[in-house]
């Protein structure tokens, strides 16, 4: 699993996860950009999807490229409702044409998503449901140690809060380790932060 943390401030949205893989018991820690659990589709910095869950899946919905309604976005009617459908149509539809999920009903998804657009951010569980979060989200499975750090550092820098809430899951989570990733949604770049705090972008 994994742990990624999204945090909404200042018509901006700040996002974080951790690099390890697991792979039937064993881990991999991953330098690797194409690996990283969150990511800008099509290099859009106003567009960040993180997830976890998978790899398979991962490997498909980063495959989809934007996964946010194109007219939508010329529209600035990038919202709750479309997010909930439009979006979670096209993740479905990928996720089938590529027998990643079945089509039962109803569609379960093996992961979670946050997404995020300019200044919001919305949260997908594993049954389809959407929320839009007013502070910060946290999925995967270091999000307990995660939400402790976080509700108790309001008023910290988000990149520094994102930091420490990964650190307190890459502490008590096995599934969780470094090195860190971080973005937001007014840059594309991906800062990189090992275990001695070094920094790469």
């Amino acid at each position: 699993m994994s742990v990624i943390v999204g945090i909404a401030k200042d018509d901006e949205v700040y996002m974080g996860c951790d690099a390890q893989i697991t792979n039937n018991g064993t881990k991999i820690i991953t330098y690797q950009k194409e690996n990283f659990k969150i990511w800008h589709p099509e290099e859009n910095e106003a567009l960040i999807v993180g997830t976890s869950g998978t790899v398979r899946e991962s490997n498909i919905v980063r495959s989809l490229g934007n996964v946010i309604d194109e007219k939508d976005i010329l529209n600035s009617k990038v919202n709750i409702e479309s997010i909930s459908t439009k979006t979670l149509r096209k993740i479905i539809k990928g996720l089938q044409d590529n027998d990643a999920i079945k089509d039962d009903k109803p569609i379960t998804l093996n992961n979670q998503y946050l997404i995020a657009y300019k200044g919001s951010l919305y949260q997908m569980g594993t049954d389809g449901s959407v929320i839009r979060i007013d502070d910060f989200g946290v999925i995967g499975s270091g999000a307990y140690e995660a939400t402790s750090i976080l509700s108790n550092n309001k008023e910290m820098n988000p990149d520094k809060r994102i930091i420490e809430a990964i650190k307190a899951s890459i502490t008590n989570d096995i599934h969780c380790d470094y090195p860190i990733i971080l973005t937001n949604t007014k840059a594309t770049e991906l800062k990189i932060i090992d275990r001695e705090g070094v920094k790469y972008e």
